[in-house]
């Protein structure tokens, strides 16, 4: 039902019951619409790991399922899981969630508050491009830097994207 759902309407909704300002608050409410894709590719690796060969010879060599689980399915899925926490991060980045009506503080310093004002100020027509060039160059190389934790993670956790050297 949460797939469905569009995010920032959600969010805008939720953000009117709750009349609590602040990071947390935001936090919270982010985490509760971004869950349900992440879950969704998350569910189906590990129902692809579930039925591999390796996992199928542990079964059959009498193994405990908790040992399974940690050891074979966990383990194989490491690299998966920390890509799409990754990329969950990168996707709530949006400038326009960092300040929901109604529920971030506007007085905070962050970089969306910043992108906010200064669109709300007319810094583009302005030409006063030190309003939106560094907030939004922070966001653009903060992604940019979470894509290539991404890419290096993917690399190393990844058995088929290992490049043996002799």
């Amino acid at each position: 039902m949460v797939l469905v759902i569009p995010g920032l309407p959600l969010i805008i909704v939720i953000a009117s019951f709750v009349h609590a300002t602040g990071v947390w608050p935001t936090v919270m409410v982010i985490a509760f619409v971004s869950w349900a894709a992440s879950a969704r590719v998350l569910r189906a690796q590990t129902l692809s790991v579930r039925n591999r060969e390796y996992v199928l010879a542990a079964r059959a060599g009498g193994e405990r399922a908790w040992r399974i689980m940690l050891l074979e399915i966990c383990e194989r899925t490491a690299g998966h899981r920390l890509a799409v926490h990754l990329l969950d991060d990168l996707r709530d980045l949006d400038p326009g969630r960092a300040r929901v009506p109604g529920l971030a503080d506007p007085n905070q310093l962050t970089w969306g508050n910043i992108l906010f004002y200064a669109q709300n100020d007319e810094a583009l027509s302005k030409r006063a491009w030190w309003w939106f060039v560094p907030p939004g160059a922070c966001i653009a190389l903060f992604g940019m830097g979470l894509a290539l934790i991404n890419f290096s993670l993917d690399e190393i956790l990844n058995p088929r994207l290992r490049v043996y050297r002799r």
